[in-house]
């Protein structure tokens, strides 16, 4: 439009959507590990050749689903022979409003979006520590299927989605989180606070940070649970 009506004379030039040159890479074995977030959490393997796979975790095998094999190139990204997206690592350090100290580490997702004349740079994870392992209020959930009670059945995500059932599950590769959700929710991990509470884990800027819930049961042995206002039934 603007070059129609005059106001540019002629089109940016299109960004490169072909992997440059491969390059020697930095050490990425402290960027090995497990990415929470708001969708569904990534894991990340560094090979011995300096190379990474990028797996995602998929409810349909809840198992691990590779992404994509990546290759550290010229320009300071991972690329992959294959597809046009490619990754990298930003740590972020400082302290918080209350003086204390953090330093997280994101897994960078790059996208060439829409007619492709500028890149899109967003953090889609953040890595994760291990925990101590759950208690035996939350171990017992584990496995446990929850279906959503108090919604019209003709809100726009049950009469898409079909209210399909959350659940808890957790990941052997990450102990101390449990992963709960559905096609609607997503798959968060969260963290246990105490026997009826569990917060949310990651802080990620954009979108793979929002829409964090955190869960309550009224008791130990209570058969519903909470995510904000809605009611969730123990099936």
């Amino acid at each position: 439009m603007l070059k129609e009506d005059g106001t540019i004379s002629s089109l940016p030039a299109k960004v490169g959507t072909t992997a440059p040159p491969l390059a020697s890479g930095p050490s990425i074995s402290s960027g090995a590990g497990i990415y929470g977030n708001s969708d569904s959490p990534y894991q990340v393997l560094a090979d011995a050749d300096g190379s990474l796979q990028i797996n995602q975790w998929d409810a349909n095998t809840r198992g691990w689903a590779q992404i994509g094999a990546y290759q550290y190139r010229s320009d300071g990204w991972w690329w992959s022979e294959t597809d046009t997206v490619s990754y990298r690592f930003a740590v972020v350090s400082g302290n918080d409003s209350e003086g204390n100290a953090f330093n997280y580490r994101y897994l960078m997702k790059r996208v060439v979006p829409g007619a492709g004349y500028a890149y899109l740079t967003l953090p889609v994870g953040q890595q994760l520590a291990p925990l101590e392992g759950i208690d035996s209020a939350w171990q017992q959930r584990v496995g446990t299927q929850w279906t959503l009670t108090n919604d019209s059945p003709s809100a726009v995500p049950i009469a898409v989605l079909g209210n399909p059932p959350a659940f808890f599950a957790t990941l052997g590769e990450l102990p101390g989180y449990l992963l709960y959700g559905n096609e609607d929710l997503r798959y968060q991990l969260v963290v246990p606070v105490s026997d009826t509470l569990s917060g949310m884990s990651v802080k990620v800027p954009g979108n793979f940070g929002r829409d964090l819930y955190e869960i309550r049961f009224a008791s130990t042995s209570a058969t519903t649970l909470t995510i904000g206002s809605s009611i969730y039934a123990r099936i």
